[in-house]
């Protein structure tokens, strides 16, 4: 949600660059989109852009879809995705949505959730999303760092405690 935030703002100073008449408003939206193709984050993740029509503007790992009009794309459970992300802005600016999706490098489709705002200036929908197991994975991860440190730090405070009572009671027992 974050990430695509910070794209907005983005994508609003080139919209204020435009207005000021520092640059043509189709120039602003070119290098607008050209910037966030070459954005990644991450493990190689990314955003797009479609529009309200919706016609995929930029996607920079399937750019076959640039100029496509999706409103007959669907996902590979069935789902009109693309017409879905644009219900769900329109009705609330922006959210989350959970589809299929190929990985870049292919294979078959995956569960992913994204977030998708919409710019409305330019009535541009621009998203980014990760995979659920990618997350899951994450997930694990920490929690397996959590549980080994938890039982490196009471290992070192049960030394710290028997050295203690070592030191209190060996006084007691010479006495």
């Amino acid at each position: 949600k974050n990430l695509v935030e910070a794209v907005n703002s983005m994508l609003s100073s080139y919209q204020e660059r435009a207005a000021a008449g520092q640059i043509p408003l189709a120039e602003a939206k070119q290098r607008a989109l050209h910037t966030l193709k070459n954005i990644r984050y991450s493990t190689g993740q990314y955003f797009w852009v479609h529009d309200l029509t919706p016609t995929m503007l930029m996607h920079p790992v399937q750019s076959n879809l640039d100029g496509t009009n999706l409103t007959n794309f669907r996902d590979a459970a069935g789902r009109l995705l693309f017409v879905e992300m644009n219900q769900l802005v329109l009705r609330q600016q922006q959210g989350s949505i959970s589809y299929l999706w190929p990985r870049p490098q292919g294979g078959d489709p995956e569960r992913k959730t994204s977030w998708v705002s919409l710019y409305q200036p330019w009535n541009w929908v621009v998203g980014s999303g990760i995979y659920l197991d990618d997350l899951a994975r994450d997930f694990t991860l920490i929690r397996k760092r959590l549980l080994i440190s938890g039982i490196s730090a009471f290992g070192v405070m049960s030394l710290i405690a028997m050295y203690l009572v070592y030191r209190i009671n060996k006084p007691v027992i010479l006495a």
